[in-house]
């Protein structure tokens, strides 16, 4: 049942992307954010500066954006640990309508693929590939149209041995 369901919601935010792409632009982006980790195993939370790269298609109601993270974070704990992870993700945001044009809030999904790699000192202590979801809510500011900037704030869960992943940050796309 979980993998019907999720190969449903593929299958829709992949047709959104063609029907976002012919009555809107396509899009190429860079987001920074704060990415936090929670609960690595119980051993580690990892909070750290990442970036993001992303492509897709923006119209007036809705953006499709396929995202790529990866983050490596180290911190000192009696040897050093050392947390890998990437995030391959398709979000869908339905924007908000206001009176004003340039700002758009907007509500979307997240769905992907995730995976973490925590080692110590080079030995593997663990690491998973999984299914990830979630959530995220933001503002979309768009004075011309050659670009956009967005704030967001996006929640992730789905691993079994991470919590969940809490990122908030800036993007800016250009538009063609």
């Amino acid at each position: 049942m979980k993998k019907r369901l999720k190969s449903f919601l593929l299958s829709l935010i992949l047709g959104s992307t063609i029907g976002a792409y012919a009555d809107g632009h396509s899009l190429i982006g860079f987001e920074a954010k704060y990415h936090k980790a929670n609960e690595v195993v119980s051993l580690y939370n990892s909070s750290s500066a990442a970036s993001g790269l992303r492509l897709g298609a923006i119209n007036d109601e809705y953006r499709i954006l396929f995202m790529y993270d990866f983050i490596q974070d180290s911190e000192e704990q009696g040897s050093t640990l050392t947390l890998s992870q990437y995030l391959l993700t398709a979000n869908f945001d339905v924007f908000i309508p206001l009176p004003n044009d340039y700002i758009k809030p907007f509500i979307g999904a997240v769905m992907g693929q995730g995976s973490y790699t925590l080692k110590r000192v080079g030995q593997t202590i663990s690491e998973e590939t999984g299914w990830v979801y979630g959530g995220e809510v933001g503002v979309l500011y768009t004075k011309n149209r050659i670009f956009n900037i967005d704030l967001f704030a996006r929640y992730i869960t789905g691993l079994n041995r991470v919590k969940d992943y809490i990122q908030a940050g800036i993007g800016v796309d250009y538009k063609f």
